[in-house]
This record gives structure tokens, C-alpha cells and sequence, in this order.
């Protein structure tokens, strides 16, 4: 199950705006006693700008935590119940010579789309499985409109065939495969996104 970084990112994005603005001002306010006394600033406005700036991380580093724990959390609990519903539909049954009109098929395929509707947090959820030469492959991806726009639309957001070579195999991934669920928060980049995920 996948996360978009974006949803991660917006504490330090707010953060590097209000750094940005401030050093805007610093500069804006040196120009301007330049221009019109021919001075510079005093060290106590240079000393109180660098304290402001510098403190104003905490609250955005803060957020950024909290963030990553409630995701960790959301993530975390929704992953095993999707994980479950996929197991109790026949998930097992799927296999690499599975025809794409198979009905079990289908029924987890759609089992997907109403999953990602219904979890507008989650940017993507699929199932993949370790093939008999111990690849990684995707089992079952359904089609994802990760732009929200109610539409599928271009390759990437595409249902990915079953069986399609998985190449971007992590320590979470491994472990999941293994038979134990975990959530990484470190961002990885696939052919599909950049992205925080739950392995379960």
C-alpha cells in the first residue's frame, strides 16, 4: 500500500516558504538602508533574524514528525484489514496463468478500485508475489487515477498486467514477503511515484 511524498512534505515546503520570505525581508530591509543612508545592519537585527529563522524549524520539524506517526498509524492498520479482504476473496487462487477475465480476478480488481475510494490517504494499493525463478512480480494492480480527477488516464495509471517484473524489491518489501508486516517511512521512487509504503 502506498502513500504520495507530497502528503509528507508539506510541513517542510511551509517551512522553506517562511524561511525563504524571511530572508527576502532581511535582504529588502539591507538594501534599503543601503540606499538610503548608506549604512548596514545593526549585528542585533542580523543575530534576531538567524534566531527567528532558526526556531521557526522546530514547530515545522514537529509536524513533519507527527505526520510521519499518523501515517505510520493510518497505514499501518488499514494495510493488514486490505491485506485481508484480498486473502478472503481468493487471492491465492491467482496465479501467473491467470487470464485477465478470470472472475475472482476481476472481483479483487474492483475490490481495489472501491478500497482506493474509499481511502482517499492511500495513493495505491496491489499485491505482489515471489515467482518460481524468485522474482518479485505484481499479482493484482488495478487501475489508479492518482491524480483524483476521476478519470484513468496515460500508461502510469493503467492496470499493470499480472505477472509484471517488479524491480525496485526493498528491505520492507523482503520482509513483508516473509511474513512480516511493517511500515517504511524512508521514500523510495518506482516507475509509478515517489512514495512512503506499508508492506503487509
Amino acid at each position: 500500500m502506498l502513500l504520495d511524498l507530497k502528503s509528507l512534505l508539506l510541513a517542510q515546503s511551509d517551512y522553506l516558504v517562511f524561511l525563504l520570505a524571511g530572508l527576502a525581508l532581511v535582504a529588502g530591509v539591507v538594501v534599503t538602508l543601503r540606499r538610503r543612508r548608506g549604512g548596514a545592519l545593526p549585528w542585533p537585527i542580523w543575530a534576531a533574524a538567524g534566531l527567528l529563522l532558526g526556531l521557526a524549524w522546530w514547530p515545522a520539524k514537529i509536524g513533519a514528525d507527527r505526520a510521519h506517526r499518523e501515517i505510520s498509524v493510518q497505514m499501518g492498520d488499514i494495510a493488514p484489514v486490505f491485506a485481508d479482504i484480498m486473502q478472503q476473496m481468493g487471492h491465492s487462487r491467482i496465479t501467473l496463468a491467470t487470464p485477465p477475465d478470470d472472475p475472482v480476478y476481476r472481483q479483487l480488481i474492483e475490490t481495489q478500485i472501491r478500497l482506493l475510494k474509499v481511502s482517499p490517504a492511500v495513493s495505491d494499493i496491489y499485491t505482489m508475489r515471489a515467482g518460481p525463478d524468485g522474482k518479485v512480480v505484481i499479482i493484482v494492480d488495478s487501475e489508479t487515477d492518482y491524480d483524483r480527477n476521476g478519470r484513468i488516464e496515460g500508461e502510469r495509471e493503467q492496470r499493470t498486467a499480472i505477472g509484471h517484473v517488479y524491480d525496485h524489491v526493498d528491505k520492507g518489501l523482503e520482509l513483508a514477503l516473509a511474513g512480516t508486516a511493517n511500515f517504511d517511512r524512508e521514500t523510495y521512487s518506482d516507475e509509478w511515484g515517489d512514495w512512503v509504503s506499508a508492506w503487509v
